[in-house]
């Protein structure tokens, strides 16, 4: 771990009573709570800290953004090489683990960067794992998802009973409101 080396180099770990390992953990914590640096003691994340915030949010609109509003330098040769698995992504709101490397290229990511920027990403709620399979994964982008032209029972029998297929339906059109105040004239705890 490279912050635990930089740690010793620095003199941390001197005092015999407290190991090096929980002197950093304990400083990279209190750091992440000051809002200093971006860690998470999560596995696959364990040795990442970010020091420049901007660097993830701009790893995360690689992924969720508008390519027409925000297209991207190598968006057309992405469009050119993996035409199904762009789609599936811009249009179906699924990242296909194939697209990771055209995304986030060897020369500006490393493999073990790609892998904690999925792990934030999904930690944050911001992608969805569909697959357990490590060679052909993939995952749901909700901020992607299209909204549907189409009445729900079409879309409901339209996948011809395939339990596995998955719809999301809202209609805020026909969502209650009602005023929080007005669930509390009654009393919130059982009588």
């Amino acid at each position: 771990n490279k912050v635990l080396e930089m740690a010793e180099q620095c003199g941390l770990g001197m005092i015999d009573e407290v190991p090096l390992n929980v002197e950093v953990t304990a400083m990279l914590q209190k750091f992440h709570d000051l809002g200093v640096v971006v860690r998470y003691n999560k596995e696959k994340l364990s040795d990442l800290v970010v020091l420049n915030p901007q660097w993830l949010i701009d790893a995360a609109s690689t992924i969720i953004r508008d390519p027409k509003l925000h297209p991207m330098a190598q968006d057309p040769r992405i469009r050119r090489k993996m035409r199904l698995e762009w789609k599936s992504l811009f249009n179906d709101a699924v990242l296909d683990s194939k697209l990771l490397p055209l995304l986030f290229p060897a020369d500006t990511y490393s493999d073990n960067e790609r892998t904690q920027i999925i792990a934030l990403l999904e930690l944050f709620g911001l992608i969805v794992s569909l697959s357990q399979d490590e060679e052909q994964k993939s995952w749901l982008v909700p901020s992607l998802l299209q909204e549907s032209t189409e009445p729900i029972s079409r879309l409901l029998c339209s996948n011809g009973g395939d339990p596995a297929v998955c719809y999301l339906y809202f209609d805020l059109a026909k969502v209650e409101r009602r005023s929080v105040c007005s669930d509390l004239e009654e009393g919130f705890l059982p009588a």
